[in-house]
């Protein structure tokens, strides 16, 4: 059988392969200190790039708030104009809105007056007699009926008689007082069927008919109304008195146009008929109706 034989290297070659091959050598101490020194350098350089990034974004940081800044304001600005501009256009609207509002009267009678609240209305009574005061003075008459009544009455004075005036001008809302709560108090109408009256804020119904008359007798002892009131009366236009006259003995008075008239008859008041033809003289006439002592008037109503 035969055999291979095996190629031997020559040893020159050998050992010339051996001596390409490299080989691995142990660091040096200079090696491994130049390694530190530049891993030194690398770890110095990161932090300042970082601080040199950081004092940029600073920098920009307030410019950018700045800019914000100034847009908020324009921005603000405009949203004021436009809601200035808007405003203008409305206000010629509320105008004449306002414009054709309609007046509140200052009398309405003979039905509720959709101006006068609904609420908070104060119940009638004694209270109500001090409200939309009169007048007891000659000079709110109206003229040439002032003049006649202050000459009226300085005849009668001069003759020794006494006058005391207790009412001439009455407002209206003090008249629609008096003439409702006589009827109520008289009986001659519910409570609830008055009528309203503009800027009289009175509640006539106590939820009794009987609190509700009572009520309305109180109003008529403090107005001491002896007939019942009118609600035209020439007191509300200026043109009446209501004055109550005495005297004792004969009264020697004057007419208007300077005679002299002596009265002995009786009564001695008001109610003589003797006065009564004096003050017709002066266009101060007495009421033409019963029950109703002091009133004199421009023609008795």
């Amino acid at each position: 059988m035969a055999t291979r034989a095996t190629a031997k290297q020559p040893a020159g070659k050998a050992a010339s392969a051996k001596a390409k091959s490299p080989r691995k050598t142990a660091p040096t101490e200079e090696t491994t200190a130049k390694k530190a020194a530049a891993k030194k350098a690398t770890a110095k350089k990161v932090p300042a790039k970082k601080a040199v990034a950081k004092k940029a974004a600073a920098k920009k940081a307030p410019v950018k708030k700045v800019m914000a800044k100034k847009a908020a304001t324009k921005q603000a600005t405009a949203k004021k104009g436009a809601a200035k501009k808007a405003a203008t256009k409305k206000v010629p609207a509320k105008k004449v809105a306002a414009a054709r509002a309609p007046t509140r009267p200052r009398a309405v009678y003979g039905r509720k007056s959709r101006f006068s609240p609904q609420a908070a209305k104060e119940l009638s009574g004694a209270s109500w007699v001090a409200k939309f005061p009169g007048s007891d003075k000659v000079s709110d008459l109206a003229d040439p009926f002032k003049a006649n009544v202050t000459s009226f009455i300085s005849a009668m004075t001069a003759a020794k008689a006494k006058v005391i005036v207790s009412s001439t001008y009455r407002r209206p809302e003090r008249l629609y007082l008096m003439h409702w709560s006589w009827k109520l108090n008289k009986g001659e109408v519910k409570a609830s069927d008055i009528p309203a009256m503009a800027g009289v804020d009175i509640e006539w119904n106590h939820g009794d008919e009987a609190a509700s008359q009572k009520a309305a007798k109180a109003m008529v002892a403090g107005y001491n109304i002896v007939k019942e009131p009118s609600l035209t009366s020439r007191h509300s236009q200026k043109k009446a008195i209501d004055m109550t006259i005495s005297w004792t003995g004969d009264l020697a008075i004057k007419n208007k146009d300077g005679t002299e008239v002596t009265i002995s008859t009786e009564p001695l008041n008001g109610e003589n008929d003797d006065l009564i033809a004096v003050g017709k003289t002066y266009s101060v006439i007495k009421a033409t109706f019963s029950g109703d002592p002091p009133h004199w008037s421009t023609d008795g109503s």
